[in-house]
Parts: structure tokens; C-alpha cells; sequence
């Protein structure tokens, strides 16, 4: 219909001469197309970058061709929430305070801790003395009931390993409990524990899980018997000597043949000790020397004494 009537007129011009006219129609309908033609282009050009840009990984949704193809807005972007966009929950202030605050009474406690430290001996594999000190390292520290409570629990002591809990020995070499005095004038004796270790558990694991045991019992038993604070144990490793002491340089004579009776055989009574090969050999062990020492101890003493030991 719109190619007939242009053709009517542009033959109406010019068999009327209105040749110009004729002209001017026919450039007006030239350029009308061409001016449709690039109208075209760019709305498809635009799709065409649209659908096929290279970072979109999901489908575009459909295009309103009748909306776009009479306006120069561009179609709008889809974007693609990245997997990792979940929000970080970062402490709160009083969370952070209360960390911090936990953190420094850890550490205050760690330096004011008392020391559980061990001392192998001369000729027994597996066995050690444990000293209980303070934080200093010399002075005795205040265990309250806490022994008690262990000595008193089967189950507790063959966890911990332990043989038996003393006093240490005068390091003069006198039969008496060595005494340290505190600042006040008072002494105090220091207390240590005999640990028999086997093939499965070391030393220094049976000393750690007695520090862990005396501070949970601490909290929990005897909690009310400290005024300044909860004591904290800690295991301060292997203090030996470089060359091993013997027993009874730690433990007083009658805790030596304690020790004595509970690690080796045929030493129940008094006559089976005296009457054993080995016994030479074990007394020299346990006392040093030529086992004389601890022979003169075994003949000075009560057989029903011994057998209490």
C-alpha cells in the first residue's frame, strides 16, 4: 500500500513537471529507510553484546523489544551472588573483653603455679621422687588436703602412678624431713610422691596427669581450704642431677624399704629379704655404698614394723 502511493505521486510530479518535488520525495523516502535501517542495527547490536557477554554464566531473561526498540536505555545487568557472600561474624566487644580477660588470668595463673618436678634415681628404671614447690622453685608449696584425697582413691593413685607420697629428705643425710622456712619463721616440710612407671606410660606423662589431678581435685574437694586463690599444679619436667642420686639420698630410711618391699620380689618379710641372693644387690641400689647401711637398718628393725611398711 505505502509502495503504490509513492509511485502515484512521484508520476503525478512529473507528468506535471514538478520535477523537483519529485525529487525531494524520493530522497525524503531514502533517507526515511536508511534512518530505519540503522535503528535496527543498533537495537540488535546492543542484544547481540547483551546475551553474549563473557562473564555471564546464567541465561538473561527475556528483552521487552517493543519498550527498547524506541528508547536508548540499555537493558539492565543481572548480576550473580557470589557462593561466599555470607556475612562474617566477627566477636562482639564483650565477647573480645572476656577473652582477653580469660587469656590474662591463664597466664597470671601459669606463673604463680606450684611446680611438679621430677628426679630419677640410681639403678631403677621407670621410677622417680616428684617434689610439690611453689613458683619459686625452693619453697614448699601449701597442698591442703589434696594428698589425702589421691592416698585415700585407689583408682586415683594407679592413674597418677604413684607409690607413695613422703616427705623429702634432710639433704645433710640425717633420718629427718628437710624443713624450709618462710618468711614468717614458720617451716614447713616438703612434700614428694614415689612414681612407678611401666613400658607404656613415661615419667613425664605420669607427673603431668598428677598435676592435672591436683589442680581439678583443688577446685573441686578442697576448694574451701584456700584464702588466696585456687592452687594451679604444673609439670616442670626431669630435674635430675647429671649423675643419678640413690634412693635414700630423697626418702627417709623406713620409706626406702617401703619403696623396696612394693618393686621387688621375695622382700615380704624381713627373713625372706635377708634370705634372697639379691639381696646384696638391692640393698646397694636403694642405699648406695656397699648395702651395708641399709643391712644395719634391716637388723634394727622389728619384724611387725617391717611388715607394716
Amino acid at each position: 500500500m505505502g509502495c503504490c502511493l509513492y509511485e502515484l505521486l512521484v508520476s503525478i510530479f512529473v507528468e506535471r513537471n514538478f520535477l523537483l518535488l519529485a525529487y525531494l520525495l524520493k530522497i525524503s523516502v531514502i533517507i526515511y529507510n536508511i534512518l530505519r535501517r540503522i535503528q535496527h542495527l543498533l537495537i540488535h547490536g546492543r542484544l547481540f553484546f547483551r546475551d553474549f557477554t563473557p562473564h555471564k554464566t546464567e541465561k538473561s531473561p527475556p528483552v521487552n523489544l517493543f519498550y527498547y526498540s524506541n528508547s536508548t536505555e540499555m537493558p539492565p545487568k543481572t548480576t550473580e551472588k557470589s557462593k561466599n557472600s555470607l556475612p562474617v561474624k566477627t566477636p562482639s566487644p564483650a565477647r573480645k573483653a572476656k577473652t582477653k580477660k580469660e587469656s590474662s588470668t591463664f597466664m597470671k595463673n601459669l606463673a604463680s603455679a606450684n611446680q611438679v618436678s621430677s628426679k630419677r634415681v640410681f639403678g631403677i628404671e621407670g621410677l622417680a621422687v616428684v617434689m610439690f614447690l611453689r613458683s619459686n622453685g625452693v619453697d614448699p608449696s601449701f597442698n591442703g588436703t589434696i594428698i589425702q584425697h589421691i592416698e585415700s582413691d585407689t583408682e586415683r593413685l594407679e592413674s597418677c602412678h604413684v607409690t607413695l607420697f613422703t616427705n623429702l629428705r634432710n639433704s645433710n643425710g640425717t633420718n629427718e624431713p628437710a624443713k624450709r622456712v618462710n618468711t614468717a619463721g614458720n617451716s614447713y616440710a616438703i612434700d614428694v610422691a614415689v612414681v612407678v612407671t611401666d613400658g607404656e606410660v613415661t615419667v613425664n606423662q605420669a607427673c603431668t596427669h598428677l598435676a592435672k589431678t591436683m589442680t581439678d581435685i583443688a577446685k573441686s574437694d578442697c576448694k574451701n581450704e584456700f584464702s588466696y586463690g585456687l592452687p594451679v599444679y604444673v609439670n616442670k619436667g626431669d630435674t635430675s642431677p647429671p649423675t643419678l642420686l640413690h634412693l635414700s639420698h630423697y626418702l627417709m630410711d623406713y620409706d626406702c624399704i617401703t619403696i623396696m618391699k612394693r618393686i621387688y620380689e621375695k622382700t615380704e618379710t624381713k627373713e625372706e629379704l635377708l634370705n634372697n641372693p639379691e639381696k646384696d644387690d638391692i640393698l646397694k641400689i636403694i642405699f648406695g655404698g656397699d648395702g651395708s647401711k641399709g643391712l644395719q637398718i634391716l637388723e634394727g628393725m622389728e619384724e611387725d614394723v617391717y611388715i607394716e611398711l
